[in-house]
């Protein structure tokens, strides 16, 4: 008499083992893969993490208004697709910008940092007096009129016109008690530099150039009499 055996049930029971294990392996990868779902979610897509707040730093003529509004940068925006670099051009767009760099501040804030232009000079542009700094880039009108700065007058003032940076070249090498008494800067050329100090002196100082040992000669032929000090020529001082 023989016997049959049925084997499905044991071969049911040992694919449900089987599918049970692979289940078993695949959960934690599962779970990581919607942990990271929604975490990337949560970082580029949700304002979990995006700007609620931006902070501005540096100013001194410009106001936080006035460089948010440039900044343009969205409330709620996701700080991971913060474009920090178009934010700043934005920014540098406006006159006294010097430069100016754009921060993720994590969790959920971002920090503008301004650095403004120093004022240096002031000179005339199509009639109005405007602030530059020492490369000659205008950057204020209205703080101009006021300024006690000494003034260079030029044809064509602005960053790249050599006459300018002639009179911004001699300004840097005086020295601070010599600028304080300098009422103007007449350039009319980048070789023919004038300075019209308090009191009605003349200084000729020719060329940008050897503006150092100008400076030096300068500072002690002032000390004698007279109305014009030609210094053009360092080594060959005249005073009449």
């Amino acid at each position: 008499m023989s016997v049959v055996t049925d084997a499905r049930p044991k071969l049911a029971a040992r694919s449900a083992q089987r599918r049970n294990r692979m289940l078993r392996r695949m959960l934690p990868l599962v779970a990581g893969v919607v942990l990271l779902g929604v975490l990337v979610w949560a970082v580029l897509f949700s304002n979990l993490l995006g700007v609620h707040k931006v902070d501005v730093v540096g100013l001194h003529r410009l106001t936080a208004t006035e460089v948010l509004a440039a900044a343009a940068i969205p409330d709620g925006q996701p700080l991971a697709r913060l474009d920090l670099n178009a934010a700043a051009n934005r920014v540098a767009k406006l006159a006294p910008v010097a430069s100016v760099v754009v921060e993720r501040r994590w969790p959920r804030a971002a920090r503008v940092v301004v650095s403004e232009r120093v004022p240096f000079a002031v000179v005339t542009i199509n009639g109005d007096p405007w602030l530059v700094d020492r490369a000659g880039v205008p950057f204020d009108k209205s703080g101009a009129a006021k300024s006690t700065l000494p003034h260079i007058t030029t044809a064509h003032a602005g960053a790249n016109d050599a006459s300018t940076q002639a009179g911004l070249d001699v300004l840097a090498a005086l020295p601070a008690d010599i600028v304080s008494r300098v009422n103007r800067i007449d350039v009319p050329g980048p070789e023919e530099v004038t300075l019209a100090l308090v009191g009605g002196k003349t200084v000729v100082w020719g060329s940008a150039r050897q503006s150092a040992q100008k400076a030096a000669v300068l500072d002690a032929v002032l000390k004698q009499d007279g109305k014009v000090y030609d210094v053009s020529t360092p080594d060959v001082v005249t005073v009449r």
